[in-house]
């Protein structure tokens, strides 16, 4: 009877963790396409320049 209440209360601990861990994965996730753009900028400076160099 003692081992039955100890059980639930157990996987109610992760139940929060894993919120918690979503929740972070969201922001790192919106940084990544913004750090992208930025790559794709960086590139298309150079190809510029070159035909200008020519």
């Amino acid at each position: 009877m003692r081992p039955k209440p100890e059980q639930p209360s157990l996987p109610k601990q992760p139940t929060p963790q894993q919120q918690l861990h979503r929740s972070q994965q969201p922001k790192p996730t919106k940084q990544q396409p913004k750090r992208r753009s930025q790559h794709q900028q960086l590139p298309k400076q150079p190809t510029k320049q070159q035909p200008m160099r020519r």
